[in-house]
């Protein structure tokens, strides 16, 4: 990626659209949202300093999208956005107990990995995944509880066609 266009990704990401190729991510206007492309040092969450420390690196770069980590005493909030073109995207899923995914989303091979004291303590993420057209993507809710706290909401990656 040559240096004009990841300088117009940066910009753009303050709009909350990210461009990559011929796709575009819309974030909701209801709730703060992060989109960002995918780094190893990417906030996990768009409301903290969790950090990402390990990512697949064939996802590296994509347009991705979080939103604020949310109360702890509730699941870890659902949300949606909208993709512009057919794409795959790409679920990260706090591993904690049973997150009570949807069967659409299949589980990947892959796994990323943050941190939210500098890598002191690490947290692991699976990553899911499920082909969709263009339009509205529904982001479910994380259920999983342990700890006397929920999960973190889903980190989305979204790559096209």
């Amino acid at each position: 990626m040559n240096t004009t266009l990841r300088s117009i990704i940066l910009a753009l990401t303050t709009l909350a659209v990210c461009y990559a190729a011929d796709a575009v991510i819309t974030s909701p206007k209801n709730i703060k949202t992060d989109v960002a492309p995918l780094t190893k040092d990417r906030l996990r969450c768009a409301d903290t300093l969790y950090k990402m420390i390990e990512i697949p690196s064939t996802l590296e770069n994509s347009p991705s999208i979080t939103v604020p980590r949310g109360d702890r005493a509730k699941p870890g909030i659902a949300y949606t956005f909208t993709i512009d073109v057919p794409s795959t995207v790409y679920l990260f899923v706090m591993m904690k107990n049973n997150a009570n995914l949807p069967s659409e989303w299949k589980r990947t091979p892959l796994t990323a990995k943050w941190t939210t004291d500098g890598g002191k303590t690490i947290f692991s993420d699976a990553v899911y995944a499920q082909d969709l057209p263009a339009g509205t993507v529904a982001v479910p809710e994380h259920q999983g509880f342990s700890d006397a706290s929920y999960a973190i909401p889903h980190l989305c990656v979204v790559v096209t066609k």
